[in-house]
């Protein structure tokens, strides 16, 4: 004890076996270099500034506790050991010149707050915790290495590295940093109770990381190989790269929101945040298990894709109502992801391509689904799913379908779609497409397909620049890929487009034998009249009435811009074709078979047919072949070879008129109609005038008619015949010209 200073000189060791200043603390205590201090006696006091130096080596003894008021100093110029717990407690700069415990780890280790501790010797070595209290300063490369280190202050780096090889807490509040490291290695879990971590280098953290704060990591190159707890706090991850797991059972969990700059590498499988997670750096998945990604909005501004090529892990993202935002393309034509799951209560925005090897569904249950052709969802092989509350797509920039087929459905706004990639098909799969408070837009290359059983609904519309197929895909007489529910379906959407909706009809059942046998609809009722523009090409398929249906197609006027080819009708009561009203209508190459001579006939034509043109068909066995009753602006007929139309054998049935059997009857007004071009034999009247105005008869062939070729009765004024040829010899009609009394003509 005493209250002076006290310095002690000798190559030898010097031993305080007792308490020092217990009573009375020295104002300093100097020991010189060369020889070992003991402290034995468990404590050192000093008053002044100057404090304690201690130039040899020290070993502790016994527990110590070196105090030094006044602010003053206490020094390590050299080693620190011994199996000992030491307790540094100042105001001023403790300073450990030499390593510490590298001999003989102690106990343990800690400083006070309110001063400085500056490592410059390298390595400190407890068999227990190390808690610096005080800021904490490095003067040299520095390992730590105990059960647990703790900083309670400022760390500052002076660009060296800093090892903590054990578990680590790091600072005490928000306003710590851990700041100018080189490198920062944490072996053990770590909290992390500073705001700021960084380093210009590695930032390797080993084992899990709690936050106790927001916190950012920055600078360099930041490898988290264990979990990432937010504890409810922001972590904002600022290097030139970020590394996230270690392996798939590592997670980021229970951060608010999570903000990562830099190319991210994601080993682990789950993300998962209360806020948003922004990802300004490209992210690139390493694991092949499954990629989970939950917070209240995902961003990512750059490409998000895979690693290895036998790594294809499917992903899940779960967003809220900041939504879903992908600024580049993920995964890539040589390394999709697996099936890819997102769903958002806010917008889902695609500004890159989308690659999948499997399913893909996209779903935002209170906002619109965003993209553009050029930036598309794309799986070859498997099928899409697209849900969204207010639209999917947009009229100028509609969303890119590279799949097997694709459904979508949503709430107020439209969809728009456009097939892309090879052959550029446009697939619409079983759920369909649904827009009951909007338009659909769809656009494709080559095709735009539906699959059987599904429906095209839309509130406002439908718009293609092609016809849209639909499949057909069974002969029953309904169901789904039914003849009749494919009529349905496109009646569907063609009274919701004023505008008028192209489809096509695609027989997937039609025989491709040679000569081709027919595939056989039978309908037990006639189908529902047409009320959209449809192309239906049926070489090879025949529609059968079975004598009990009374129709077989209907055009109305709604479904004008229609063509019809290749068709067979038979066995209707009605009629096998109508056109109501039906303009700019193709009739090609159809043959009706009517086998009924009481009542059927094989084309029904009425109204303004304008655009209409009937041509290179056959009407056989029926009452009448056709029937044109105030048929306006229709062409029947083609000048050309095999491009007429052949009415033959059509008569009449017992107790029927006799002019009845006709090849075409024509009655009311049919102005600027023209029947041209064709060949009428073997019927009981070929053609038949009864009260047809303004009908032009001309160039028609008349052969082996029973009654007549051209039969004229009432008031056909403004009709006329010329030009047309009339068999001789065996090919001659009964009479090729008869004309009634009281008969008006030309």
């Amino acid at each position: 004890d005493g209250t002076k200073t006290l310095v002690v000189n000798t190559q030898g060791t010097t031993t305080f076996g007792g308490a020092v200043g217990g009573q009375a603390a020295l104002e300093s205590l100097t020991t010189d270099a060369g020889g070992t201090t003991k402290i034995d006696g468990g404590s050192v006091v000093t008053s002044s500034a100057t404090g304690q130096l201690y130039n040899d080596d020290v070993l502790l003894g016994a527990d110590t506790t070196l105090t030094a008021t006044g602010n003053g100093a206490v020094t390590f110029a050299t080693t620190l050991n011994g199996d000992s717990t030491l307790a540094v407690s100042t105001a001023g700069i403790t300073t450990f010149g030499g390593t510490v415990g590298n001999a003989a780890p102690l106990k343990s280790l800690s400083t006070d707050a309110g001063g400085t501790t500056t490592l410059n010797g390298g390595s400190v070595k407890t068999s227990g915790t190390q808690a610096y209290a005080d800021a904490m300063i490095l003067g040299d490369d520095t390992t730590l290495t105990g059960t647990t280190i703790t900083t309670k202050g400022t760390v500052a780096g002076n660009g060296r590295t800093l090892t903590l090889d054990g578990d680590a807490t790091l600072g005490d509040a928000a306003e710590d940093i851990v700041t100018g490291l080189s490198t920062l290695t944490v072996t053990g879990d770590a909290v992390v109770n500073a705001s700021r971590v960084a380093a210009t280098g590695l930032q390797t953290w080993k084992k899990t990381v709690t936050l106790g704060t927001d916190a950012t990591f920055e600078n360099g190159v930041l490898s988290f190989e264990g979990s990432v707890v937010g504890a409810g706090h922001d972590l904002t991850l600022t290097g030139t790269a970020v590394v996230l797991g270690d392996a798939p059972a590592d997670g980021i969990s229970d951060v608010d929101d999570l903000v990562v700059t830099g190319a991210t590498v994601l080993n682990a499988n789950t993300v998962t945040t209360t806020g948003t997670q922004t990802y300004n750096g490209g992210v690139t998945a390493t694991n092949a298990t499954a990629i989970a990604l939950t917070g209240k909005g995902i961003d990512f501004k750059q490409a998000f894709s895979r690693g290895e090529p036998g790594i294809v892990p499917p992903v899940t993202i779960t967003a809220g109502t900041a939504g879903v935002t992908f600024g580049g393309d993920v995964g890539t034509q040589g390394r999709p992801f697996a099936a890819t799951d997102i769903r958002s209560q806010g917008g889902v925005s695609l500004a890159g391509t989308l690659w999948s090897n499997a399913a893909v569904t996209i779903a935002s249950s209170a906002a619109a689904i965003t993209g553009a052709p050029a930036n598309a969802i794309r799986t070859p092989s498997a099928t899409i799913r697209l849900d969204a509350a207010t639209g999917i797509g947009a009229p100028a920039a509609p969303i890119g379908i590279e799949a097997a087929s694709v459904s979508a459905a949503t709430t107020a706004g439209g969809i728009f779609l456009s097939g892309v990639g090879e052959p550029g098909n446009l697939w619409i799969g079983s759920a369909g497409l649904r827009a009951p408070g909007g338009s659909i837009g769809l656009d494709a290359r080559n095709l735009i397909g539906v699959f059987a059983g599904s429906r095209i609904q839309a509130g406002a519309g439908v718009v293609t620049p092609i016809p849209i197929s639909w499949s057909i895909t069974t002969t029953a007489d309904g169901g789904a890929g039914s003849l009749r529910e494919v009529f349905s379906y496109v009646n569907e959407v063609g009274n919701a487009n004023a505008a008028g909706l192209d489809a096509r009809l695609m027989f997937e059942l039609v025989s491709v034998a040679s000569p081709p046998a027919l595939t056989v609809f039978a309908l037990a009722t006639a189908l529902p009249e047409i009320r959209a523009a449809v192309e239906i090409i049926g070489f090879g398929i025949a529609l059968d009435g079975l004598s009990q249906a009374s129709s077989g197609l209907v055009f109305g006027a709604a479904a004008s811009g229609s063509s019809l080819q290749g068709v067979t009708f038979r066995n209707f009561t009605g009629f096998g074709v109508q056109l109501n009203a039906a303009q700019n209508v193709i009739v090609d190459r159809i043959t009706v078979q009517s086998l009924n001579t009481s009542t059927s006939m094989g084309l029904y034509a009425t109204g303004n047919l304008t655009g209409t043109k009937v041509f290179g068909s056959t009407f056989s066995g029926g009452l009448r072949g056709a029937l044109l009753d105030g048929a306006r602006n229709l062409v029947f007929g083609q000048l050309g070879a095999g491009m007429g139309n052949l009415l033959s054998n059509n008569r009449a049935a017992p107790r029927q008129p006799k002019f009845a059997g006709t090849g075409i009857r024509a009655q009311g007004d049919c102005t600027n109609t023209v029947v041209e071009g064709n060949t009428f034999t073997n019927n009981n009247y070929g053609f038949a005038f009864v009260g047809a105005r303004n009908l032009i008869l001309r160039t028609n062939a008349f052969a082996r008619n029973s009654t007549a070729g051209i039969y004229i009765e009432a008031d056909s004024a403004g009709s006329r015949q010329t030009g047309n040829t009339f068999g001789a010899g065996s090919d001659r009609n009964k009479v090729n010209v008869l004309r009634a009394k009281r008969s008006r003509f030309g």
